[in-house]
């Protein structure tokens, strides 16, 4: 006689009462539906909110910008207005055109320095030192918009 080697048996599981299984699974599936309603309930408002204050955000840098922006078209109408009519050479030496120039930056927390660049773009006046050394901004994209006929104002990238 072959001997065999059945593996013991385990006794079946004890099945739950027909009777049973619904409440059971509804206490683990209606717990469980209201948690995911509430999280995405509570996950539309916060993306609601966050769009919100994005908005209010951006409302308030352009507000800024915009402020910004109109503090310098004035500094850029008063040196204008200043310099009218005085040819570069004198501009170059003149002290008293690094004083306003100072007044003006000393006036305006938007400013931190304020310049005027000769046509050829390598002579200065600026309202931190006097006299400013001689600098190559030729190259500076600034410069090149306004030599190469821009108008109005120019916003360059960062330096």
């Amino acid at each position: 006689m072959h001997g065999s080697s059945a593996a013991p048996q385990q006794p079946p599981a004890a099945a739950l009462p027909a009777a049973i299984r619904p409440p059971l699974v509804a206490a683990v599936l209606i717990p469980l539906a209201i948690f995911v309603a509430a999280s995405y309930a509570n996950y539309r408002v916060i993306e609601g909110e966050v769009h919100l204050r994005a908005s209010r955000g951006a409302d308030v840098v352009r507000e800024h910008a915009l402020r910004a922006f109109a503090v310098y078209e004035l500094i850029l109408d008063q040196v204008q207005r200043h310099a009218a009519g005085r040819p570069w050479s004198a501009l170059e030496r003149s002290r008293e055109l690094h004083e306003f120039l100072r007044a003006l930056d000393d006036h305006s927390e938007e400013t931190s320095s304020v310049f005027v660049l000769g046509p050829e773009g390598r002579r200065w006046v600026s309202s931190r030192t006097f006299p400013m050394a001689a600098f190559e901004a030729t190259d500076r994209e600034y410069f090149r918009f306004f030599r190469d006929g821009g108008k109005g104002v120019f916003v360059s990238g960062s330096m």
